[in-house]
Order: C-alpha cells, then sequence, then structure tokens
C-alpha cells in the first residue's frame, strides 16, 4: 500500500512539473524579428516575437532592451514607427509560478535617421511594366574618397557598389509588379568599416501595369489551325504611331500581316508554340506586352484495343486487363474504357506514354459485352471510335461451350446419343433373351455359336461414334433374325425324330 502511494504520488509531481515547466524540459525561447532587416530607417514598424516553442500556463514574457528589463510583458514586442531611441540589443525571456527560462539569442536592431548628404533619385518618374528603372545614389559631403554604396528595396540589398565617385547609379532592367516598394541607398568608407554610415530616406517606385496587350485567338489553339495575335495599346497617347513588332521567345518574328498590329499564323505546327510579346517602340520609351503562351496542340487519334484474352469467350467472375493506345495526341491524355458504348468503366490519364492498362472483372449478372476505348485531350475528344471488342458470356441461357479438338464434338450430344444406343441395345437383348429361353446345344453340349453372349461395356465403348453405334445396332438386328430361324429349323428336326 506504501509502495502505491509513493507511485501515486511520484506520478502527480511529474503531471505538475509537465504543466508548469521542468528544468530539464523547458529550454531559453527563441527571438525572432520581422522584417528581418540589417538596417531600418526611423518610422519603420518592427515586429520582435519571443516563442517558448509551446503554449504554457501562467506565463509571463521579460523583455530585454540593451540590458535593461522593459515593463512590457506580452509575447510579441512591436515598434510602430522606430527611433533612434529604439536602437540596440533586444532578449527576451518567459517565467511560470515554478521556473524562470535562460535568456534568449539577441537581435540587433538598427535604426537610423536619413541623412541629408545621401540622397536617391529614380528615372522615368512613370514607370511602366518591362521598362528599365535608374537609381541614383549621391553623396554631398566629404574628401574625396573610397566608398561603398548599398542599395536597398524594402531592407533587402539590390546592388553592391565600390568607387571613388561621390555619384553612382544603378540599373535594373525589365522591372515588374514585384519590383514595386521603397527603396534608399547608404555609404560607408572603405577604409573605415566600423565608421559612421550615411543613408538616404526613402523613394517609392510603383511600376504600373503596361499599357499594350497581346490577344491570342483560338484560346486552344491545335495543329493546323489559323491563329491570330493582335497587339492593342489601352493609352493612345502613349502609344501613339509608335513601331510595333512580334517576339518568340525573345526573338523578334516577322509578320506578313497587313495590319501592323497583327502576327498571323496561316496553319499552326508544332514549331509555332512558344511565348510571345509585342512591343510598341516610341522615341523616347518602349512599351511591352506579358507574355503569351501559344501552345500547338495535336489532337487525340482513335485508340486501339487489345486484351490479355486468348478466344472471345468469358465467364462470370473471370479478370482479364483491357488496354486502350493511342498513336498520337498531345499530353496529357485522358484514356476512356467502356461497355455497351455508354457504360464508362474506367477514366486514366497518361503524362508520359499514350496506352492505358484497365482490369475489368465480369460481374455475377454478366452477359455478353462490347467494349470500346475513347481518349480525350485539351483541344479534342473522341467516344467509341475503336474497333469494338465482343465478349461472349458462356454461363448465359442458350449458349454452350464447344471445345475444338480432333473429331471430338460437343459433350452434351455426345452423351445424349450414348444414352439413347445403350437403350436401344438393351431393349433389342431382352428379345433375344425372351425368344432363346431354351437354346440348343450341338453334340458336346456347348451352346451354339449363333447365340451371342451378352457384351459387358467397356471403357473404349465411350470413345464410339455415332456412324459406328447405327453399324452396330444394324448388325445387332441381323444377329437375332438368324437365330430365331434356326430355333425354328431345330424344332422340326426333332418333331420329325420323335415321330
Amino acid at each position: 500500500m506504501e509502495i502505491f502511494s509513493a507511485l501515486l504520488l511520484l506520478e502527480q509531481v511529474m503531471i505538475l512539473q509537465i504543466r508548469e515547466g521542468s528544468s530539464v524540459e523547458i529550454g531559453a525561447p527563441v527571438l525572432t524579428m520581422e522584417p528581418m532587416w540589417d538596417r531600418f530607417l526611423t518610422g519603420d514598424r518592427i515586429t520582435l516575437s519571443c516563442n517558448a516553442g509551446r503554449e504554457l500556463r501562467s506565463t509571463t514574457y521579460n523583455w530585454i532592451v540593451n540590458k535593461t528589463t522593459k515593463e512590457f510583458r506580452e509575447k510579441t514586442y512591436i515598434i510602430e514607427a522606430a527611433t533612434k531611441e529604439d536602437d540596440g540589443e533586444y532578449r527576451c525571456q518567459y517565467s511560470t509560478s515554478a521556473h524562470t527560462t535562460p535568456y534568449s539569442n539577441s537581435i540587433l536592431v538598427r535604426v537610423s535617421s536619413p541623412d541629408s548628404l545621401m540622397s536617391i533619385e529614380s528615372e522615368p518618374e512613370a514607370l511602366w511594366y518591362a521598362q528599365t528603372l535608374k537609381l541614383s545614389c549621391k553623396f554631398t559631403f566629404g574628401p574625396q574618397d573610397e566608398f561603398i554604396y548599398l542599395f536597398y528595396r524594402e531592407g533587402s540589398v539590390v546592388a553592391e557598389i565600390q568607387t571613388r565617385n561621390k555619384s553612382v547609379s544603378f540599373e535594373k532592367e525589365r522591372v515588374t509588379s514585384e519590383d514595386t516598394g521603397r527603396y534608399r541607398c547608404q555609404m560607408q568608407f572603405v577604409k573605415y568599416p566600423k565608421g559612421p554610415v550615411y543613408t538616404s530616406a526613402y523613394k517609392h517606385v510603383n511600376v504600373q501595369e503596361s499599357p499594350v496587350r497581346l490577344q491570342v485567338n483560338p484560346r486552344l489553339q491545335r495543329a493546323g489551325d489559323s491563329i491570330t495575335l493582335n497587339c492593342t495599346c489601352a493609352q493612345d497617347h502613349l502609344c501613339g504611331r509608335g513601331h510595333i513588332s512580334f517576339s518568340r521567345n525573345e526573338i523578334i518574328v516577322s509578320s506578313d500581316s497587313e495590319s501592323h498590329n497583327i502576327y498571323h499564323i496561316q496553319e499552326a505546327t508544332l514549331m509555332d508554340s512558344g511565348w510571345y510579346r509585342c512591343m510598341v517602340f516610341q522615341k523616347l520609351s518602349t512599351f511591352m506586352s506579358l507574355p503569351v503562351e501559344v501552345t500547338v496542340q495535336i489532337p487525340v487519334s482513335c485508340p486501339s484495343i487489345n486484351s490479355d484474352l486468348k478466344g472471345s469467350t468469358i465467364s462470370i467472375g473471370d479478370r482479364f486487363t483491357i488496354q486502350c493506345t493511342l498513336e498520337r495526341g498531345t499530353l496529357p491524355i485522358n484514356l476512356l474504357l467502356y461497355r455497351h458504348h455508354h457504360e464508362l468503366l474506367g477514366n486514366t490519364t497518361v503524362i508520359d506514354s499514350r496506352t492505358a492498362t484497365f482490369h475489368v472483372t465480369v460481374p455475377s449478372e454478366g452477359e455478353d459485352a462490347v467494349y470500346t476505348c475513347g481518349a480525350e485531350n485539351a483541344v479534342t475528344r473522341v467516344v467509341n471510335c475503336s474497333e469494338p471488342l465482343t465478349l461472349t458470356l458462356s454461363d448465359s441461357p442458350g449458349n454452350f461451350a464447344l471445345i475444338v479438338g480432333g473429331s471430338a464434338v460437343a459433350a452434351v450430344l455426345l452423351t445424349f446419343l450414348l444414352l439413347f444406343a445403350v437403350c436401344r441395345l438393351r431393349q433389342k437383348e431382352g428379345i433375344q433373351d425372351i425368344s432363346n429361353s431354351q437354346p440348343s446345344r450341338d453334340d458336346n453340349g456347348s451352346t451354339s455359336d449363333h447365340i451371342r453372349a451378352r457384351r459387358e461395356p467397356r471403357e473404349a465403348d465411350s470413345h464410339v461414334t455415332y456412324a459406328s453405334l447405327m453399324h452396330l445396332e444394324r448388325t445387332r438386328d441381323q444377329d437375332i433374325r438368324a437365330g430365331r430361324q434356326e430355333d425354328n429349323g431345330s424344332s422340326i428336326y426333332q418333331n420329325i425324330r420323335r415321330s
């Protein structure tokens, strides 16, 4: 009883330690920062999180900034608009009623104020999709020296340039919407790696959607189709009468269309597939459409059908496979198996071949069946176009399975003929036994050779043919008639002797 009480007490202590956090299981928390930038400007929003790894009851968080404990007790520490006073080293820890963790990892938050000696400019003022963004950074103080310039987009470095010039430029070609954001530059002296850092204010850059559009007709392109690409401009005052050209996979292609904004493909082939653009060239700028993909697809052909059956007869419960195979068609392709031309048994998608295998089981309520294959891809669909696979159910009423081998006949017919022949023979033999109830004997007392003994059926009789059975029956009739005549002659001779 004492051992049981001790075990119960130990269990309660372990449960309490798990709930409150034991010194063995609970380690130091992990401190994270969002965004994870190397340097912030005044006014930036900063979020720091103290992660314990799992939720604990009655947890209190402590925040230590530059070795000073803050009164803030929440899990997440948010700086809405950073100032120079927020610059420093951050740590955190948490405690429960029974335990206090070690300090977390440290994160250094660097906050700088824009320096009036640094400036950044962007060109062009109105930036459109696929155009080139030019950023210029300038330092206006200090002697000539070796400088390191860093260009940032939302806190991430996009370019680093080392030069002796006090002004430097960086270009980003073919901008997209992802290049929209706040940019800044900073400068530091090469020979003073731990010296002062000068930073510019933010420059907001907005990448506008291109006014040029490229449309493809038809939407789904098949081999042999006539395809038209139409280039239009949503803002005529920007495009004006600029020159229009087309490219496929970044290579300029010539158009034989009379309209300068139309690119026409007379009869599409696989070689016409690719990424197309149209461009409007002005004297001072170029506008480019978004890329449009043209994929010329080959329609599916009619599939062939075959199975692993050796014949065309099936039985209830039989399992077999059917294969549908295509000669051509752009992948991916759906291969379809039908029964009775309308009942869909299977639908298999193939991406690296043009053959699908279907496993079929003859149902208990089975019947003669006709199987066909169909196929479809993105541009065409063909149904029940294959040669039909017709299978006969051997268990259906009125159907018999014929086994073809040498000169054998149907098993049922053979059995019927044998039974009929045996019955006729026994009937004849019964008549013979009655007429020969007083058989004659010769001088040696032996039975007459004309009286035939009844033959016992032998194993070889099961292999007689219909012709042999009829011959046997005719021979037996002749023997019976001959026996009757002999009996009549013998009786007359005996009467003469008695007289």
